[in-house]
């Protein structure tokens, strides 16, 4: 199955101007890479997402790197905004329609993704060379941003341009900082009511991340690959790449504690409320995203801050499938 292509309207003068840019910096690569068209990770001039662009440039054998489109923000700026202005796809709806879909994903590369339901060992299996890899085809997700079930992970990425449309201040969640903070509106009263049990059972819950746009995040990550001395290896198994962040749903949050002294990374990890949260968080409709020993399946390290809302009900099917949560996503979605 092709996912339907909706034309729209563009400026020329963008379009030139992309098909200018892409041009320039494809022929800069090809002179520092050497032979572009025989490195991993190249951008497949037949798939249907590609389509447009390979015809703007006039590819046919010679394909860009996903890797390097990736690290240069730039041109990962413009090949958004190219395939933003020119289609866009009409998400998969059916049960037949899902499972085309991902069977048209898995014939994009040499590496197919996790679809099936396996076991941890048949996972981990099949993975890539390095857990915190991104693969060499990266997919815009096949749900809108706004569903709560919708997958975004290193396979998936979200359009630049999605931003939640009921963003609120979190401030009537009562947890400390979170003032300063946006959400959707969605998750304002389940925080509320975690709050408060928390504080029952003698746990301070503090806010310290929420929601990021798409360039937020991107700056977030640029900033981390210069820290780790432009190390993207070091930076990819815990900061995530524009699009790839949960924290663009709105419905995704980091939470800290005075315990740690309103810290988040492995001395959060110790606490008293790290622990609150692994067994409580989900009765509230959040759930853990990067579980401790799954690192080789969602590619990033644990953290034990980083809780994404999926409603109640649904929190409480993933809490008793006691799958991580990417693997539960998708399972859940191509069931329909």
């Amino acid at each position: 199955m092709k996912l339907t292509r909706i034309k729209k309207k563009c400026d020329l003068k963008n379009i030139i101007i992309y098909t200018v840019s892409y041009t320039l910096i494809l022929f800069a690569l090809s002179l520092i890479e050497g032979d572009i068209a025989h490195k991993e990770g190249v951008i497949n001039c037949k798939s249907s997402r590609n389509v447009s662009l390979c015809s703007v440039l006039s590819i046919k054998t010679v394909n860009a790197t996903t890797d390097i489109f990736s690290n240069i923000p730039d041109l990962a700026e413009i090949a958004e905004k190219e395939s933003d202005c020119l289609s866009v796809e009409k998400y998969p709806s059916t049960k037949e329609e899902r499972s085309s879909y991902i069977l048209s994903i898995n014939t994009l590369g040499d590496q197919k993704l996790n679809i099936t339901p396996l076991s941890t060992s048949e996972r981990k299996k099949s993975l890539k060379k390095n857990w915190w890899d991104y693969p060499p085809n990266i997919l815009q997700s096949p749900q809108h941003g706004d569903d709560l079930l919708v997958i975004v992970n290193k396979h998936y990425k979200l359009l630049s341009n999605y931003t939640p449309k009921d963003l609120v201040s979190l401030s009537g969640s009562g947890m400390i900082f979170s003032s300063g903070k946006i959400g959707r509106k969605i998750i304002i009263n389940p925080l509320k009511e975690m709050n408060i049990a928390a504080k029952k059972d003698g746990v301070e819950l503090v806010i310290t991340s929420a929601y990021r746009s798409y360039d937020t995040q991107r700056g977030t990550y640029n900033y981390w690959v210069a820290k780790k001395g432009g190390d993207t290896d070091a930076a990819d198994k815990f900061s995530a790449r524009a699009g790839h962040s949960q924290h663009q749903l709105g419905t995704t949050i980091d939470f800290s504690s005075p315990e740690s002294n309103y810290k988040i990374g492995s001395v959060f990890n110790r606490t008293r409320a790290a622990r609150w949260l692994e067994d409580n968080a989900w009765k509230y409709g959040f759930v853990i995203v990067y579980p401790e020993g799954e690192e080789s399946v969602t590619g990033y390290n644990y953290e034990g801050w980083h809780y994404r809302f999926i409603g109640k009900e649904s929190a409480k099917k993933w809490h008793e499938s006691g799958e991580v949560l990417d693997v539960w996503l998708l399972q859940v979605w191509l069931e329909g």
